[in-house]
């Protein structure tokens, strides 16, 4: 009968202890439940800040692209515009050069037909 009634003691002291944590818990006052939840806030918060900075720089990334695609087909047209042939250039000093290639052709061109002109009609 002792070891009984001892034990059931101990078994109220044990439940009692429980629902004291659980009571703790559910006030949000007790350490070992506050401790990993701070950490877990932490956590959360900075992977949110990382993500919001990762989908910053790949926007911006897609802009890049999407902006040097749409001047390297500008270009291309450019030339190909120029010439009346498509050159698939890509690079701004090329369309440079073709438009100075172009411009000394047709000075050459106006040159000679000046001179036949002049001497010829």
């Amino acid at each position: 009968m002792l070891i009984a009634s001892f034990s059931h003691r101990l078994y109220l002291e044990r439940i009692g202890q429980v629902e004291h944590r659980l009571t703790e818990v559910q006030k949000d006052v007790a350490a070992e439940y506050l401790i990993p939840l701070a950490e877990l806030d932490k956590s959360i918060k900075m992977r949110a800040h990382v993500a919001g900075v990762l989908r910053e720089l790949r926007l911006n990334n897609i802009n890049n692209k999407h902006e040097s695609e749409s001047k390297g087909a500008h270009e291309n047209h450019e030339v190909s515009g120029v010439f009346g042939v498509y050159f698939p250039m890509q690079d701004s000093y090329c369309l440079i050069l073709m438009s100075l290639v172009k411009l000394c052709v047709d000075q050459l061109v106006q040159r000679v037909m000046d001179f036949f002109f002049f001497y010829f009609l």
